[in-house]
């Protein structure tokens, strides 16, 4: 019955760090498409007031890594929590202390791998959506590609 409890602690903390991760992989794909196209009109303002590519780009990023850095600090944060209330449990079971060497804290190899993983993700979720909206000009049809019909 102990292991049976120690497999559904440690299983509530991987769902923990799972589900700030899916929250924002759902921003991939077409989601990430669709978020850049409602966006779509103020990038054109933006551009026609004389913003240039870069600027687009870097504000985009900006954004993302926000985002992208907001949804690791919740994740390390229920993460921490999670792995001390499963050490707190695993060795409320057990007959001896832990030993000396034991140590319940995240590990700042984990926080640096997280916070790559951040950077990687706001790239990849800000800047590679700004570079395809940014392709090409106005007149190229890169910004503001609407299909106009003419009734006729």
């Amino acid at each position: 019955m102990t292991i049976l409890r120690e497999i559904v602690a440690l299983g509530f903390i991987g769902v923990l760090g799972v589900a700030p991760c899916a929250a924002q992989a759902n921003l991939d794909g077409s989601g990430l498409k669709q978020l850049t196209a409602t966006r779509e009109a103020e990038l054109m303002v933006r551009t026609a007031l004389g913003a240039s590519r870069r600027r687009i780009i870097t504000q985009l990023f900006a954004e993302a890594l926000v985002l992208t850095a907001a949804g690791a600090g919740t994740a390390l944060a229920a993460l921490s929590w999670g792995l001390r209330r499963a050490s707190v449990f695993v060795w409320s079971l057990q007959t001896q202390a832990p030993p000396f060497w034991y140590n319940d804290h995240l590990n700042p190899v984990t926080i640096l791998y997280i916070a790559v993983l951040t950077l990687l993700a706001a790239i990849v979720t800000g800047v590679l959506p700004a570079l395809r909206f940014t392709r090409g000009g106005v007149e190229a049809g890169g910004i503001g590609q609407e299909q106009h019909r003419v009734a006729g």
